[in-house]
């Protein structure tokens, strides 16, 4: 493992991992989340197959650059103003956190690379293989969507727990535990992730470096992007979508959006699924993702 960081402003770090020689695939998690929160079972079943690892810290989480003291915008009244075209004034867009994760290709001297992204990480490589096509060879895109405002919102509870603006925990101890509530949430039912294993999972999360306000401008700049159809639709790159049935974060409907906007794209939902990646659809998680890298589907 070789930990790097970009010379841009914000610097954006990025593990790369795996067989030297393999193809690059750049992994781009969801909100709040870092690079060390892939499941390792993924990241080797990846490497197993060939291919070498770039793991992505975004803008304001993790070991990457952070605009600190920058306050986002109320997200309910973002959502509000965004339905009548109208900005709040988000710090960043992800289309400058997908010219982040371009920058990244660059720095690693790479003509192109596989992009693989995950929930907020899907928008992001959607926004990546529109804006920089010449850059993304195949796209892979988990629990994403297009941000089409007629699409089912997150349920009921999944949408307050993204909406709500929190004072910042106290201790580590307790943003451990609030991430584990969180999560225990929106993981698939049954998954195979005991309660200690998700606990120590974002127990080193906290302790490798958690931002409370990064969180809330990441989650700015998904509702300052808004709907992003009109990029989706321009993506030229090999994609396949991947979708739980039991997402309560990002409904089903979205990721059937998303491949209803990227021509000749395939969909796969994995029934019982919620949003993550569990242990017990791993196995069929990995076939589908290195079927799909190597151009076998």
């Amino acid at each position: 493992m070789t930990e790097h960081r970009t010379s841009g402003d914000p610097s954006i770090a990025y593990e790369v991992d795996g067989p030297e020689g393999g193809e690059a695939v750049l992994m781009l998690n969801g909100l709040g989340m870092q690079l060390t929160q892939w499941p390792q079972a993924f990241l080797d079943g990846l490497h197993g197959a060939g291919f070498r690892t770039v793991r992505v810290d975004n803008r304001d989480v993790g070991l990457s650059g952070k605009l600190a003291g920058v306050r986002a915008p109320n997200p309910w009244l973002q959502l509000g103003m965004g339905i009548f075209g109208m900005s709040a004034g988000a710090p960043y867009s992800l289309a400058d956190m997908a010219d982040d994760a371009a920058s990244v290709i660059d720095e690693m001297g790479l003509v192109k690379a596989h992009v693989l992204g995950l929930s907020m990480g899907g928008i992001i490589g959607q926004m990546l293989a529109s804006r920089h096509p010449d850059k993304v060879d195949r796209l892979t895109l988990f629990m994403t969507t297009t941000g089409n405002r007629s699409l089912p919102l997150p349920k009921g509870e999944a949408r307050k727990i993204l909406m709500s603006r929190e004072a910042a925990p106290s201790s580590r101890e307790e943003a451990v535990e609030r991430m584990v509530a969180k999560w225990q949430y929106f993981i698939t039912a049954d998954g195979g992730m005991s309660l200690d294993e998700l606990r120590a999972f974002h127990a080193a999360a906290v302790e490798r470096g958690m931002d409370h306000e990064g969180w809330h401008r990441q989650l700015a700049a998904i509702l300052e992007t808004g709907d992003l159809r009109k990029h989706s639709r321009t993506i030229k790159a090999p994609t396949l979508v991947i979708h739980g049935s039991e997402d309560k974060l990002v409904p089903t409907e979205a990721g059937k959006d998303v491949h209803a906007q990227i021509e000749g794209s395939k969909l796969e939902i994995i029934e019982g699924m919620g949003h993550d990646l569990p242990p017990r659809h791993m196995p069929r998680l990995v076939a589908l993702v290195t079927e799909h890298l190597r151009g076998d589907t």
